[in-house]
């Protein structure tokens, strides 16, 4: 056996007995297989524990920005939409020589209720330009043109009286109405009858002292309110 063959097999024992010892030999207590000094000692693993689900109810939780959460009460705690009461008309056909103004007067017994007309109507009629033949809305109440709130029920605390008797016919008579300052005959009628184009009843009922068209009413004056006409 050459010298170098020899070397190689003793190199191989000592690797041998190296291994041996190695393997053989116990760990010393103190030797742990991390950083101690950074990482801390690990915790006892208890094999009973149930490890509780992530938390993602917090301030870490993490949050879509496209999702904005909307409280229930802003829609179920929103007022509801008051009543509207709807406008009514009538439809008027231009006679040759008619304006907006001789229309009002016509109807309303005020020339000055042109723009009630105009509103009513809207971009359909040109006020400056009226043609023969057009037929145009006539407010039933020059004050409601677009439609208007309703106003809020009355609320009544119930009678002591519980009888079923019902309550007393009201004879629908003439009454007597007194001319204020600024009272117009349409005026008049929208507020008794609730449409001002029934002041030609007023002006008929009063005709030996009102003109045709209501323009010579003086504060003070009486004023025969027929009942108004069955609808």
């Amino acid at each position: 056996m050459s010298f170098r063959q020899r070397w190689t097999v003793a190199a191989a024992l000592l690797g041998a007995i190296w291994v041996v010892i190695y393997w053989a030999t116990p760990p010393h207590p103190n030797e742990l297989p991390f950083d101690a000094a950074v990482y801390g000692d690990p915790e006892p693993i208890d094999d009973n524990r149930v490890d509780a689900a992530p938390d993602t109810t917090g301030p870490t939780a993490p949050i879509d920005p496209m999702v904005q959460p909307t409280a229930a009460t802003d829609v179920e705690d929103a007022p509801p939409s008051p009543p509207v009461i709807a406008p009514e008309w009538d439809e008027h056909v231009v006679r040759q020589g008619e304006t907006l103004e001789s229309i009002a007067r016509d109807y309303f017994g005020d020339h000055r209720l042109w723009r009630a007309i105009s509103r009513m109507n809207g971009d359909a009629v040109d006020p400056n330009r009226l043609r023969r033949g057009q037929v145009i809305k006539i407010p039933h109440d020059p004050g409601n043109t677009q439609g208007i709130a309703a106003p809020a029920p009355e609320v009544t605390e119930p009678s002591e009286d519980t009888t079923d008797e019902p309550p007393p016919a009201v004879e629908d008579v003439p009454v007597v109405y007194v001319v204020r300052q600024g009272d117009t005959l349409s005026g008049i009628a929208s507020r008794i009858y609730g449409r001002a184009a029934l002041w030609t009843l007023i002006q008929e009922a009063n005709r030996a002292s009102v003109n045709r068209d209501g323009t010579n009413l003086r504060p003070g004056m009486e004023l025969i309110i027929p009942p108004a006409p069955a609808r």
